[in-house]
């Protein structure tokens, strides 16, 4: 399988590259930063910027999978995510390949659900990041793309233990880190498109090795309903 992995250079981003060569995907890379990545014979690295629509065009060309893993180290008001999503519609619609995009819980709708702590914390702190990467959620969601949004809990730096969990609506009582207390074995929210269909290539939320999505994460469709739902067979 091809994938396009955008915001390749750390975290996440480089986990699913790792994760992925090591399943013997091909690999295309976009990110500002290219010395992190490996070296390696199926990885093609292409160093531009995620809000380039020329650069996301030439990278997501021949994917069969695109994943979006985008970060910033500032916490003031950015466009960088919104931007992005822009970039990536002028380029994907009338595609059916399907995207994946990593934002985070305590995003949109999911804010409600977090510890009334944890979400003060995280407003002071990353709430004119969280903003726009709620506008991002918006454009998505109102296109006709095969996405699905992935919103982990807190990320580190740990070994993934157990067997990941995806969860697939918003409820009380969700168990996410930072919002209301640690799960084992890590889970992790996501919601897709009613008619998208699931994606299982690289599953960047159950790396072994690097960052991997830790804790509970919410997962929800547009057909409603709920539960838990097995993580991506990889």
């Amino acid at each position: 399988m091809n994938i396009t992995v955008i915001g390749a250079s750390a975290g996440v981003g480089l986990a699913t590259v790792h994760a992925a060569l090591s399943r013997g995907h091909r690999v295309t890379t976009l990110s500002r930063s290219v010395d992190a990545l490996p070296a390696a014979e199926n990885l093609t690295v292409v160093q531009g910027t995620a809000t380039s629509v020329d650069d996301v065009r030439r990278v997501t060309a021949s994917a069969d999978e695109v994943l979006v893993t985008l970060g910033t180290k500032k916490l003031g008001t950015t466009t960088l995510f919104s931007d992005a999503t822009a970039a990536l519609l002028e380029t994907m619609t009338g595609r059916r390949t399907p995207v994946i995009v990593v934002t985070g819980f305590g995003i949109g709708d999911s804010a409600q659900f977090q510890n009334p702590v944890a979400r003060i914390f995280m407003n002071a702190l990353l709430g004119r990041m969280y903003a726009d990467k709620a506008r991002m959620e918006e454009i998505l969601t109102a296109t006709s793309l095969q996405w699905e949004i992935v919103r982990p809990g807190i990320l580190s730096n740990n070994s993934t233990t157990g067997t990941p969990t995806g969860i697939t609506s918003l409820h009380k009582g969700m168990k996410v880190p930072g919002s209301a207390g640690r799960t084992s074995p890590p889970s992790w929210s996501t919601r897709r498109r009613s008619d998208a269909t699931p994606a299982n290539s690289s599953c960047p939320s159950s790396t072994p090795s690097g960052r991997h999505l830790g804790g509970a994460s919410n997962a929800r469709n547009r057909r409603g309903g709920g539960g838990r739902s097995p993580p991506p067979s990889c």
